[in-house]
Formats: C-alpha cells, structure tokens, sequence
C-alpha cells in the first residue's frame, strides 16, 4: 500500500527531480501537463524517464548533423553561397565570359544577355528603346551575332 504523501504532488515532484534531474520532470510536465504530478510517483518517474530519453534521441541527432569537420577559414561564408553573382564570379570559366561581356558595349552586352534569357527580338527591341537606342530588327541580329564573334573570339584567346 502506498503511503498518503506519495500521491501529493510536491511529494512525486521532488523524488522524481531526486531520481531523475528536474530536466526531465520539467519535460515531462511540458509534454503531459501539471496532471502528471497529481497520478502519482510511478506514473511521473515513467514519464520523466521518457523525457529524458527522447532529450537524449535529440541530442544524438543533433550530433549526428552537425559538421564533422573544421570550418574552413577560407571557405565562403554560408550567405554566399546561394548568391548567383558569388557563384559566378567563383567559377573561372563563368568569371572569363562575364568579363568578356563587360568589354561590349552596354547596348550589344545587354541585348546578347536578353536573347540568351530567350526574349523575343520583339521585346528586345522594345526595351532598347526605352534605353534611347532605335534599333531596326536587322540592325539588332547584326548587333547580336557581331557581339558573339567578338565574345568567341575573346574567349579563345583567353584558353
């Protein structure tokens, strides 16, 4: 038979703290509620054995995750590496092309660059005007396939 102090509240709270931390009494209160104080010693032992339990599984998990290995000094920081501009410039092959572009003229650089984004010469055509630059739809194919001479060119060389 169970002694009348083991079913208090304050009683099952404090040998449960004693057998098992107040980590895992506090977690079990969190996840059963303040009614697992009031079912007595047993059913609070079990469940603070519980919670200690799924605390360790959470923190072998973490563990799991976590990097093995020594952050790299020269690394790119983890904000840069979603960065398409970072990437690009990253990249040597990508860096060369970019750097051949930047040698055209904005106009030529600018309608390669939307072409290649698979604008209709149309639309093209349409933002150049709104830059000030009247360009006839012949006058922009011969703009567009002068600029890709010019980039292969360049890019040869720099191989």
């Amino acid at each position: 038979m169970t002694e009348p102090e083991d079913d208090d509240p304050e009683t099952a709270y404090r040998r449960a703290t004693q057998v098992y931390g107040a980590d895992a009494v506090h977690d079990a209160i969190l996840q059963r509620g303040v009614e697992v104080l009031e079912r007595g010693v047993p059913y609070l032992l079990w469940a603070a054995h519980r919670a200690r339990l799924d605390a360790h599984r959470r923190a072998q998990r973490r563990e799991r995750l976590a990097p093995t290995e020594p952050e790299d000094a020269h690394a790119p920081p983890a904000s840069s590496i979603l960065d398409p501009f970072h990437q690009c410039m990253v990249n040597d092959s990508v860096r060369r092309v970019v750097d051949a572009l930047l040698t055209l003229p904005q106009s030529d650089a600018l309608a390669l660059w939307w072409h290649l984004e698979g604008h209709e010469d149309q639309a093209i055509l349409d933002r150049l005007k709104a830059l000030d630059l009247n360009l006839s739809p012949d006058a922009l194919r011969m703009r567009r396939e002068r600029s890709l001479t010019t980039l292969r060119g360049m890019l040869k060389d720099d191989a």
